[in-house]
């Protein structure tokens, strides 16, 4: 019941997260070659409204023959992020205020040139942009752990943001870079070798904003 979770902080919530949540059957309408690269069934909306999803891995890409920022799986386009968090995301949460979502990017192309059309994308999509969580805003400046779920309800930063790239990230708009935030294990050898996928001797704590709050942990079933 994602109602009673409010007096809990993020940190101690589980989240199902969505792997590829982009390329869908929906995204991939009648085309064949997006059917055969496609991870997930439902659209991202339905994953959020009907399956419970809460995190949603997205490889998004950008290069200076793109208009837009693309989602893509390999060589395959899924479509225009713009067109996502307008048609499926923000219509999402508008609908639900107590939801709470984790946008997990993998950066591809032109990182730089990527950064400039994110910043271009949520100076259009305001509605989306003004949910993004602020690490550094002052309604956290007090905490010393990470808000719980009622407190980013009513402040409705609603929406946090991880990056993999140092060049896509910017305080300002609340992009943070996962590696400072996040531990991941990674499926290495099969399923009785679980190795951490990144930072092995990592703190127990974030690296972000002067904070001491606790690290948050992804769970992959992915090498």
């Amino acid at each position: 019941n994602e109602a009673a979770l409010g007096p809990m902080h993020f940190n101690n919530v589980t989240w199902i997260s969505s792997h590829n949540a982009h390329a869908n059957n929906f995204a991939a309408g009648d085309n064949i070659i997006k059917k055969l690269s496609s991870n997930q069934e439902m659209s991202i909306y339905k994953q959020l409204k009907y399956i419970g999803v809460r995190g949603l891995m997205l490889d998004i890409e950008c290069d200076i023959s793109d208009d837009e920022i693309r989602m893509v799986h390999g060589v395959v386009d899924f479509g225009s992020l713009q067109d996502l968090i307008a048609n499926e995301i923000s219509p999402f949460l508008d609908e639900d205020p107590e939801a709470i979502i984790t946008i997990d990017l993998e950066t591809l192309g032109d990182r730089e040139l990527l950064m400039q059309k994110l910043r271009i994308l949520f100076a259009q999509e305001l509605s989306f942009a003004r949910r993004i969580f602020k690490i550094s805003s002052e309604k956290w400046a007090n905490h010393n752990q990470w808000p719980t779920i009622q407190e980013m309800r009513d402040a409705d930063q609603r929406i946090i943001i991880l990056s993999d790239s140092t060049i896509v990230q910017s305080e300002e708009l609340g992009i943070m870079v996962r590696g400072d935030i996040v531990i991941e294990n990674h499926w290495l050898n099969g399923l009785n070798d679980c190795t951490p996928r990144n930072k092995l001797w990592a703190p127990r704590r974030i690296a972000v904003a002067n904070k001491k709050w606790t690290r948050l942990f992804t769970m992959n079933h992915f090498c």
